[in-house]
């Protein structure tokens, strides 16, 4: 059985959707628990969801302006 071309594209979305989500909890777990123990903090939990939320947001701004930039410029780049 063949795999398709839109196959391939979904899998390499999903995976690379994947090491994004992996990076920013990395990031946000280092930034955030600085003494790891059984359980978080109630600081530390509101830290990784306001560092997450960031990343989140930062990612849907830069996505939003490539598109708008591919739109204004006609897809020429």
């Amino acid at each position: 059985m063949a795999i398709s071309k839109t196959e391939v594209i979904d899998q390499v979305k999903r995976e690379m959707a994947l090491a994004n989500f992996q990076r920013i909890n990395s990031k946000c777990f280092k930034l955030c628990v600085t003494r790891p123990g059984t359980t978080f903090t109630s600081a530390e939990k509101e830290c990784v969801n306001q560092c997450t939320d960031r990343f989140q947001d930062a990612w849907n701004l830069i996505s939003q302006t490539y598109m708008a930039r591919l739109k204004r410029d006609g897809g020429a780049h």
